[in-house]
């Protein structure tokens, strides 16, 4: 990611006749090219190794420069925009960072903690674009991270004919044959959004799941309430088998599905149960992926997951 970043502001400057005859820029640059040409090649051998042994192969990547020296780099880049007359901030906007949708939780906190210096460096303003779960995992996850951020904005989610339309588009542009129907149903599709707050993110999480568990299946053609439903349910299960949920947790979570969102101070008054205890189970479920957590203002409001809603109301989300 960072070398792909540096590329974009190599050509960017690449651009400006003084900026590109200086040795700091030509000097960056061949680092950029040569880095991406070592990747582009074990890219390759992968590709290559894939193809004779299967999955299983596994080509490393050799190490090529230090953070520290990308880091270097992109401070260097700083100086030579300024020096072109551009004195506002670069901005760099990262996308996709939805956590166990697009990236596994162990990549992204390695990934924003790898990144946490870069964030600092002056001359440029950085977007972080996630779901709404993204600033509790990095105060949670990241050393000193959420420090550094200087405010959230909130995103409107698309109304369920929006989500329906971008379906529709997706599968118009994709498709091979004249008449193809989604994978599936409306009836699903209107479920997830409902259980997940329209949050399409979390939709296609779900949606993606169901097709892969179904895949194999000769008689599935589409995924529809029937078929839908047991296997959320068992997406959930083993979650929570895997988490080894308590008893006393597994409440908590319940209460969640009847009740959020809600904020901490609010669940255990329900459950009647100390707040310390209802803030440790939240923080287990929020690893297991069966809860969130969205921060509004000062005030932290938890909810289930859109699967754990669904398999612990018995699909009555419509």
């Amino acid at each position: 990611m960072l070398v792909n970043t540096l590329s974009w502001l190599v050509s960017s400057l690449e651009n400006n006749k003084k900026t590109a005859k200086k040795p700091k820029f030509h000097e960056i640059k061949k680092a950029t090219h040569g880095i991406q040409e070592i990747y582009r090649q074990a890219g390759l051998q992968l590709m290559t190794f894939g193809a004779h042994y299967g999955k299983e192969a596994v080509v490393a990547t050799p190490p090529v420069y230090p953070i520290a020296t990308l880091i270097q780099y992109f401070e260097d880049c700083s100086k030579l925009i300024k020096e072109t007359g551009y004195n506002k901030p670069t901005i760099i906007q990262i996308n996709n960072l939805d956590i166990d949708t697009t990236i596994s939780t162990e990549q992204i906190r390695f990934f924003l903690n790898d990144i946490r210096d870069l964030l600092q460096i002056p001359g440029y303003s950085w977007l972080l674009i996630g779901d709404t779960g993204l600033s509790s995992f990095m105060r949670l996850n990241v050393d000193r991270l959420a420090d550094i951020v200087t405010f959230e904005t909130p995103i409107r989610p698309l109304t369920v004919k929006e989500v329906h339309e971008a379906i529709n588009k997706r599968i118009e542009s994709l498709k091979t044959k004249e008449h193809t129907e989604p994978p599936i149903s409306d009836e699903v599709i209107n479920m997830l959004y409902n259980a997940s707050h329209g949050r399409i993110r979390k939709i296609f999480r779900t949606a993606t799941n169901l097709l892969h568990m179904v895949e194999a299946d000769p008689l599935i053609n589409r995924v529809n309430m029937e078929t839908a439903i047991p296997l959320i349910k068992r997406i959930t299960e083993d979650k929570m088998d895997k988490a080894k949920i308590t008893p006393a947790t597994h409440k908590i979570l319940e209460k969640l599905v009847t009740h959020g969102p809600i904020t901490p101070t609010e669940l255990s008054k329900k459950i009647k149960t100390q707040r310390q205890a209802v803030s440790r189970a939240l923080i287990a479920l929020q690893r297991a992926d069966l809860a969130y957590l969205e921060r509004k203002g000062k005030e932290h409001f938890w909810d289930a997951e859109p699967e754990v809603k669904i398999a612990l109301s018995e699909g009555e989300i419509k």
